[in-house]
């Protein structure tokens, strides 16, 4: 949730992000598939819709941190579960590095949201408020529109 707020990335994007394609000692990620649901099959990953789709952003201190944690938990986990850590190489994953249902992350915004007495939104208004928050930074409308389309 918290690089949503950071890069703007959908649900799918964030879900289906692999580690491949985040570079931390450069800063920047790349959005190369999303985790997409196939009606009656379950979720897939699947490149993003259009070429537009497929771009790189550029990433915070904050955002930089944050990956370095998530990977230094994973690593943990895969000692931890040995032979059971299911290793499908994506960035967010639930503790056997499966990946993540995109309900249950869905439950656990709205129960986060629930917890910090804030107004129920939807997790997709991440996205409005990264682009407001580059806003309040002067970040000229066009670079903030081309960012994330």
């Amino acid at each position: 949730m918290h690089l949503a707020l950071l890069t703007g990335m959908r649900r799918s994007e964030l879900l289906g992000l692999p580690l491949s394609a985040v570079d931390v000692d450069g800063g920047v990620l790349r959005v190369v598939q999303a985790l997409a649901r196939v009606r009656g099959m379950g979720y897939e990953l699947r490149p993003p819709k259009t070429a537009r789709g497929r771009l790189a952003i550029s990433l915070s201190p904050a955002a930089i941190e944050l990956l370095r944690g998530v990977r230094a938990a994973q690593a943990e986990s895969r000692l931890m579960l040995g032979a059971a850590y299911r290793d499908y190489g994506l960035v967010f994953t639930v503790p056997d590095g499966g990946a993540i249902n995109p309900r249950n992350l869905h439950r656990a915004f709205k129960r986060l949201l629930q917890i910090a007495e804030l107004p129920d939104v939807r997790f997709h208004d991440l996205r409005h408020t990264h682009a407001t928050m580059l806003l309040e930074q002067n970040v000229h409308p066009k670079v903030v529109s081309e960012r994330r389309r």
